[in-house]
């Protein structure tokens, strides 16, 4: 559910800065486990407009439950939770999910109950919602980073599987210079004010440079890293399910990030992909120079400085002495094509 809301939320146009989907799941949450502040949403099919405060359940609540669940001590004859009162007294939307697959004479059972107990003070149908797998699915499907995550496609990995490879995982510490946090801020904002239209940005360098650990790094964010897709060649993504389904479907929304992708790969890439709008972005990488095509944000990485290579060092042997990393360092090939060390060579 919280991949759902954070990815859902950068589909439909809702600021980071808007959501809070905490992961602490066993820390009390005054009966709110996840807020949507002041939201103007393109589609309200899971992020109703205005306030929204979501309740999360695992399995199945009976009626009088779904009830109780809205009381101090699950007990109705108690105040109500203390995020639930302050949600509803400012106006806002209470939703129930819960991950139970239930007939719709169950369903219709449980919102009835709902309504009802809400209704005593004074909150209307419109603003209540009890959310099942039946329409959590569909929800799901218009996601390949939410799907990715539920089950295995070919080729194509979420941002935390992709955060185990060797490439991401090696060093340890991830050391930018000033040009780096640039790039890492371009990124950023080319994703997250395109307007109407796709972002398409290249990011080129040497072999070994860091191309693939940076953009993993610049799309940390919540509301970035829900919404990735990573394929690590070009010809692996075109040759994917994935590659289709996101042409042939004008509902589902990504970030693609593609590595070894040479240029004319990446520009049968724009092609396809530029002109459907904000609700696809892609990211691909390659040691391949050359002009990209329009609406192509180019970015090249240059080699780390010697001062950030010693940080790296320093990390990643520690307890060394300081005379062998500096002559570790000084045997760095001036012009090398490494922007860090082959540490797993």
């Amino acid at each position: 559910m919280r991949r759902l809301l954070w990815a859902e939320a950068r589909r439909v146009g809702i600021g980071e800065h808007l959501v809070t989907v905490p992961d602490c799941i066993n820390t009390p949450d005054g009966g709110i486990d996840a807020t949507i502040e002041d939201a103007a949403p393109t589609d309200n099919s899971l992020i109703p407009s205005g306030l929204t405060g979501y309740q999360i359940k695992s399995s199945d609540l009976s009626p009088q439950k779904c009830r109780d669940e809205l009381y101090e001590q699950n007990k109705f004859r108690n105040p109500l939770k203390p995020e639930i009162k302050r949600i509803l007294d400012a106006g806002g939307n209470y939703v129930l999910a819960m991950f139970a697959n239930l007939t719709p004479q169950q369903i219709t059972l449980r919102e009835n109950a709902l309504n009802e107990e809400l209704g005593k003070h004074n909150v209307s149908p419109d603003r209540v919602r009890l959310l099942t797998p039946d329409k959590l699915a569909p929800m799901c499907e218009r996601l390949p980073s939410v799907v990715s995550w539920l089950k295995q496609l070919d080729h194509i990995f979420p941002y935390s599987v992709w955060a185990d490879n060797r490439s991401i995982r090696e060093p340890k510490t991830f050391v930018a210079d000033n040009m780096r946090k640039h790039i890492i801020e371009d990124i950023r904002k080319s994703l997250r004010y395109s307007g109407d239209d796709a972002a398409v940005i290249r990011v080129n360098g040497l072999p070994g440079i860091g191309k693939t650990r940076l953009v993993f790094e610049s799309l940390s964010p919540e509301d970035l890293r829900n919404q990735v897709i990573y394929a690590q060649t070009a010809d692996e993504f075109i040759q994917s399910g994935a590659h289709a389904a996101i042409i042939n479907d004008d509902a589902i929304s990504a970030i693609m990030v593609i590595d070894e992708c040479d240029l004319d790969q990446h520009r049968r890439l724009v092609d396809a992909f530029s002109g459907r709008g904000s609700r696809l972005s892609l990211i691909t990488m390659s040691y391949e120079y050359g002009n990209a095509p329009q609406p192509t944000l180019p970015l090249r990485i240059e080699q780390l400085g010697e001062e950030q290579i010693k940080r790296i060092l320093d990390n990643e042997f520690q307890g060394l002495p300081s005379n062998t990393i500096s002559g570790f360092r000084r045997r760095l090939p001036k012009n090398s094509d490494a922007a860090r060390p082959k540490l797993h060579a």
